[in-house]
C-alpha cells in the first residue's frame, strides 16, 4: 500500500489504519514532504506513533520529491 503525507501532525498516527488493511506479509510505503518532515518534526511524531501502535519501521530514506521547488522528501517503509 502506498500513501502520501504532508504537514498534518496527525498523519503519523493514521498509519495503523493503513496497516489494518494490509494483507498478510504486506508492506506500507509512504512519502512525506521533506519540508514538512522538518517543520512539524515528523521523525518524533513517527516514533511516538510507533511506540503507541507497535509497528516495525523498516526504513526512512531521503528521496527527490518536489525537485523544481528544491524540496526533498522521505520514503518510509513500515510493516505491522
Amino acid at each position: 500500500m502506498l500513501a502520501f503525507f504532508s504537514h498534518q501532525r496527525d498523519h503519523p498516527f493514521l498509519i495503523p489504519k493503513f496497516l489494518n488493511r494490509l494483507r498478510a506479509g504486506g508492506v506500507f510505503i509512504a512519502t512525506v514532504n521533506g519540508k514538512d518532515w522538518e517543520e512539524i518534526d515528523w521523525a518524533e511524531l513517527l516514533e511516538e506513533s510507533q511506540g503507541q501502535h507497535n509497528f516495525c519501521l523498516d526504513g526512512v530514506d531521503d528521496i527527490p520529491y518536489l525537485e523544481k521547488q528544491e524540496i526533498n522528501g522521505k520514503l518510509i517503509t513500515i510493516r505491522p
